[in-house]
């Protein structure tokens, strides 16, 4: 903390999003509300990221990979979230590891940006951001003990100066022990919902309503269907998936990340037929067109999220934004 409150600034303001426990609070998904509120409010908005799981790995002294609204990107060239966000919202992206040079990287390419968000930005320190936002999910700081005795971060309280000023939740964490949370740093953040909630289907280039895949499934007699999720929590992807009453027929977790989906179902699987449908996140879907055009496949269908933020929420970002940077 003490190394990123004393790093440099960009010249445009940086919004910082990240959680405190390792993996799969809901970082991906509060990018993606907070980029779409910034642009229904006119705001100008790209996105760093360190380029996780990127291929070849990205080094520090590599130099920084950006991609354009218009310029085509991969899960293996920018990292599978960053491309995902690309794709999704068509902003401008940076990956890095030292986020401050990522930062520089595409402002000079596109030095329109008003703002940047700053993907898992609470532990890197490369650069000091002007707002920070925490997210938290059910588990809040589970044990509370930081690593590796325990899946924290960082301490808590964090110093003033390094205090969320805005905090987003996933999920219902139990009220009495997020206000027990909150209570013991020095200002109170701004607390708002971060939705999950299913939008569309995505599926041979197209982007097609909920009921789609149902009346695809009722056109078959007794379809085989496997739900197959590569992120922190597959079994989240599941429990949406049941409560749409989709009729998985089969369950499959792959690694958070895993970069190649079909080379883990062919060993897994070996030697049975592929189902009749692939149901996958949004993240994990540009992975499955690795498949050799000689063996086609057409039955993956990948779910889409939506996360609109709440506009006293995104007002408050807003404003503080103002007051720290005068965007």
């Amino acid at each position: 903390m003490a190394q990123q409150r004393q790093a440099p600034r960009l010249p445009v303001p940086t919004i910082a999003v990240g959680n405190s426990l390792v993996g799969g609070a809901g970082k991906t998904p509060a990018c993606i509300g907070i980029l779409e509120g910034l642009r229904a409010q006119g705001v100008q908005a790209g996105l760093l990221s360190r380029g996780y799981k990127a291929s070849p790995p990205l080094r520090a002294s590599s130099p920084p990979r950006t991609c354009l609204p218009e310029e085509p990107s991969s899960p293996d060239w920018l990292g599978d979230e960053a491309h995902l966000i690309h794709v999704r919202l068509g902003v401008p992206v940076a990956v890095h590891p030292n986020r401050l040079q990522a930062g520089h990287a595409l402002l000079e390419r596109a030095p329109w940006l008003d703002a940047l968000v700053l993907d898992d930005g609470l532990s890197q320190t490369s650069l000091s951001p002007s707002v920070r936002v925490l997210v938290l999910d059910e588990r809040l700081r589970g044990n509370g003990l930081c690593l590796p005795s325990g899946p924290n971060r960082f301490a808590w309280p964090p110093p003033a100066d390094a205090s969320p000023d805005l905090v987003l939740l996933r999920g219902a964490p139990n009220p009495e022990a997020l206000s027990a949370l909150l209570a013991q740093l020095t200002l109170q953040p701004k607390v708002g919902l971060l939705p999950m909630k299913p939008e569309a289907w995505l599926h041979d280039g197209q982007v097609l309503p909920l009921d789609t895949l149902r009346r695809a499934l009722s056109a078959q007699q007794t379809p085989s269907v496997w739900a197959v999720a590569g992120i922190a929590e597959p079994l989240r992807f599941f429990q949406t998936l049941q409560a749409l009453e989709i009729p998985v027929t089969q369950c499959i977790a792959l690694d958070d990340h895993a970069p190649d989906p079909w080379s883990v179902l062919e060993a897994t699987h070996k030697g049975r037929a592929l189902p009749d449908f692939i149901l996958t996140t949004e993240k994990d879907l540009a992975k499955f067109s690795s498949r050799p055009a000689s063996q086609p496949f057409s039955g993956v269908w990948a779910l889409r999220m939506s996360h609109p933020l709440q506009e006293d929420w995104l007002q408050a970002l807003r404003s503080r934004l103002q007051f720290r940077h005068g965007l």
